[in-house]
Order: C-alpha cells, then structure tokens, then sequence
C-alpha cells in the first residue's frame, strides 16, 4: 500500500552545539530539546554503549545512520516521548559509544549491531518494542527482527534498504551518488579526513546539503555533528560500516521476508534512494505499508519528524 503525505515540517529545536573534544556534548545537545531527556550508558559485552532515553510507556528504539548519531532523532525524541519510552543509542563506532575493535566485516555489519542493540533492550529490560530505521538503522531494524521477532511489535523504516533493490543499485545515476561508499573502502578515505575538523566539515557538508530535501540542517545542529565526527578515530570507525557492508554483499544473501508489521517512509527527494527502489519492497515486508514525503530528503527525522512519530504512534 502506498500513501502521499506532506512533510509537516519539524519544531525547531536549533540552538547549541558543542565539541565532543571538550565538556559533556550530550548535555549540550540536550539543549536543543525541550527537556526530558537523559543520556546514560550500558556495559555492554563489546563496551559502554551510550543512549539517551526520554518518555515513558511502550518501548520506541531509534536507530542512526551515516553521518549521523543518536542526533539524528533530534526532532523526533520530543514529539515521541509524548507517546511512550524513546531509547536511541550510539551504535559502537558512533558518538560516545566505545569504538569498534576486530575484523570490520565481522564487527560492523547490521547482525552485529542488532545483536548489540538485542543486548541493550536486555540492560533497559525492553520488549514488544516498536524500532525505527534511518539509513544504518534501516538495515539493523530489520536484522534485530529477524534476530529477536518476538520481541518487536513493529517497524518504522526511512527511505529503507531491502533486498529486491537488485540492479537498481548499479545504474549510472545511482553510482554518481553512491561514490562515497567505494571511497570509504580505501585507506585514503581515513588518510584525509579523519582527525581533521575541516576536512570533515567540508565532507559532511556536503551530504548534509545534497541529499536534503526541503528542510535542511540547521548550521548550529551541523557543527554538533560535525563535532562528533572530527574526534580523532571517529570518521575512520564510522566507515567500517561500509567494509562491512561490501564484504557482505558479496554473500548474496536473499534473508526470509519479515512478517512483523512495517510503515516505510519514502522521501521523494532522496537521491540516494530514488522512489523506484520501492520496487519489491513488499516482498521484504509483506505486512508492509509505504508512504510517500513530499519535499522530502534522505535525513527523514529531522526533515519530517511529525511523519514520524504517526508512524510510530499506529504501530505502537
């Protein structure tokens, strides 16, 4: 099923940003939310995974993407905590979760980090959770369900990976967008910008600007991110994502579809997933629903967070 919607634009929560280098960034980030909102830390096996909580009520887990953070649901947190418990972590190698160690491939692919976010429900004794996807956490989502399906009361996926995409995926048009990913294969990649503040800031800038629909990133939330991804190590373990994810792809894997009711949101201005690449969707998700943002981009949250949280509010 496919729906159009207008994007409703985001209450506009854009004061602060801080170094991650000095002080506390999350307290500073948290002023950008109209309060309620705690960060805290779990033990986890592979180290401390730092999230940040607010609401109460039914479980709502929010996954980042690249180049992102638990930041990422900035507008989103205030808005969902009125309907149950938000928790969105940092996956490891992101934010002020500890960074990753070992074999990329085996480190930094979607099952392990559904396994580390299956680990964390248990630290805040989570169940019947309803999870959201954007970018990175499209694929983790979906790899924590099939993980732990009974656990999982619903999805909410943002301009979603799936496996039927197929050769769309190797069009011209989308390897002009996609470059990135075979950059961040090479050392080079972590040569030049890691460590480098204004590397990193003209190279998320860039994707910040690009990929936005409507709605773009406010200049004080980007220097937040920015800030982020400028600690020394920081840029380098984030792309450990894409080696994961290249070596995995060449598994050609087809993963059995996931019965567990699913809200897709597809921003029609997101050049790095095209609205064809809903093609086969369903096939992924047959207890699925699409629907369509007018205006816009891939940073789904931000752009269109009221969207959102009513997908949220239905599957909860």
């Amino acid at each position: 099923m496919r729906a159009e919607l207008a994007p409703g634009r985001s209450d506009a929560f854009s004061d602060g940003g801080t170094s991650m280098a000095g002080g506390d960034p999350t307290k500073e980030a948290r002023g950008l939310i109209d309060g309620g909102m705690n960060d805290e830390f779990a033990s986890l096996s592979r180290g401390r995974m730092h999230f940040v909580t607010a609401g109460r009520g039914g479980g709502i887990v929010l996954l980042h993407g690249w180049p992102g953070l638990w930041f990422d649901y900035r507008h989103v947190l205030p808005r969902a905590a009125r309907i149950g418990r938000c928790i969105a972590p940092d996956f490891y190698g992101f934010g002020d979760s500890d960074a990753l160690t070992g074999d990329p491939v085996h480190a930094a692919d979607e099952k392990s980090f559904a396994r580390d976010i299956l680990e964390l429900l248990d630290w805040v004794g989570s169940d019947d959770v309803v999870v959201v996807g954007h970018d990175i956490g499209s694929a983790v989502g979906p790899a924590l369900a099939r993980l732990a399906p009974q656990r999982i009361r619903g999805l909410v996926l943002m301009n979603p990976t799936h496996p039927h995409i197929g050769d769309k995926r190797y069009t011209p048009d989308a390897q002009r967008e996609a470059w990135y990913q075979a950059f961040h294969l090479l050392p080079v990649a972590e040569q030049l910008i890691d460590g480098k503040r204004r590397c990193v800031e003209l190279y998320l800038t860039h994707f910040y600007e690009h990929w936005a629909g409507h709605n773009r990133i406010a200049p004080e939330e980007l220097e937040f991110v920015i800030d982020a991804y400028a600690r020394p190590g920081a840029f380098t373990s984030s792309i450990w994502w894409y080696r994961a994810r290249a070596a995995r792809r060449t598994q050609h894997e087809t993963p059995t579809p996931i019965e567990i009711p699913t809200i897709a949101l597809w921003g029609d201005r997101d050049p790095m997933r095209p609205l064809d690449h809903q093609e086969g969707f369903e096939r992924a998700f047959p207890r699925s629903e699409s629907r369509v943002l007018t205006g816009v981009g891939h940073f789904v949250p931000a752009e269109s967070a009221a969207a959102v949280v009513e997908a949220i509010a239905e599957l909860l």
